[in-house]
C-alpha cells in the first residue's frame, strides 16, 4: 500500500446522540453502550455504525431478555437503533415466562436437520460434534466428569436424544438432569 498516496484523515466532533425518553429506551441504550464497549448510545445511533456484529446482537438479544425486554438478533439487523428496538421489543415479566421455558424437558419438534435426516429413510448410526479441551494437569477422572457434568445439567440441548420412529419421524426428547451420566 502506497501509504503517500492516501488521503490525510478528516477528524471531526461527534455530536451526541438524542437522549432516551423511555424506560424501555434507557435500559436499551445503556445495553448498547455495555455491549459495544462505549460511554454512551444516543437512541437514534445505529448498532452496526457503532461497531456491532451478529455476535455482539446476540449478547445485545441476551442481556436484553435478562433484563426485561424481549427481541430477536433478526430484530436488531432489522431495526438497528435503540429507538426503533424499543419500539418493537416485547416486555416480559416472571409471570410471563411459561414453566415450561424454565424446565426445557420433554419432548421437543425435530430440527430441519433432524427432519432431513429422516426424511431419507434408513438408520443413522451416529452423528456427533467434538473439540479437544485442556484440563489441568493432575485432573482425575472425577474432576473431568464434574465439570462435563455440570455444562450437560445447566445445556439442556447437550442432553437431548433423538429417535427414528418407524414410520420415519425423528421424536426428540430432553431428559431431566438427573437422567443423564457425564461419566457413561
Amino acid at each position: 500500500i502506497d501509504r503517500r498516496a492516501l488521503p490525510e484523515p478528516v477528524f471531526s466532533v461527534v455530536e451526541p446522540g438524542r437522549a432516551p425518553r423511555t424506560p424501555a429506551e434507557a435500559a436499551l441504550s445503556a445495553l448498547f453502550a455495555e455491549v459495544l464497549g462505549l460511554d454512551s448510545v444516543g437512541v437514534d445511533e445505529s448498532f452496526f455504525d457503532l461497531g456491532g456484529d451478529s455476535i455482539v446482537a446476540i449478547q445485545l438479544v441476551a442481556r436484553a431478555r435478562a433484563a426485561g425486554l424481549v427481541f430477536t438478533a433478526r430484530d436488531v439487523f432489522r431495526w438497528r437503533t435503540v429507538e426503533a428496538l424499543a419500539a418493537i421489543a416485547t416486555a416480559v415479566t416472571n409471570r410471563d415466562v411459561d414453566a415450561a421455558e424454565d424446565e426445557p424437558v420433554g419432548e421437543v419438534p425435530a430440527t430441519p436437520v433432524m427432519a432431513l435426516f429422516g426424511s431419507r429413510g434408513g438408520d443413522l448410526d451416529g452423528f456427533f460434534q467434538s473439540m479437544g479441551v485442556r484440563v489441568p494437569v493432575g485432573a482425575g477422572l472425577d474432576v473431568v466428569e464434574g465439570a462435563v457434568g455440570a455444562v450437560v445439567a445447566r445445556h439442556d440441548v447437550l442432553r437431548l436424544r433423538a429417535v427414528l420412529s418407524v414410520d420415519g419421524v425423528w421424536r426428540m426428547s430432553v431428559p431431566d438432569v438427573g437422567e443423564v451420566s457425564a461419566g457413561g
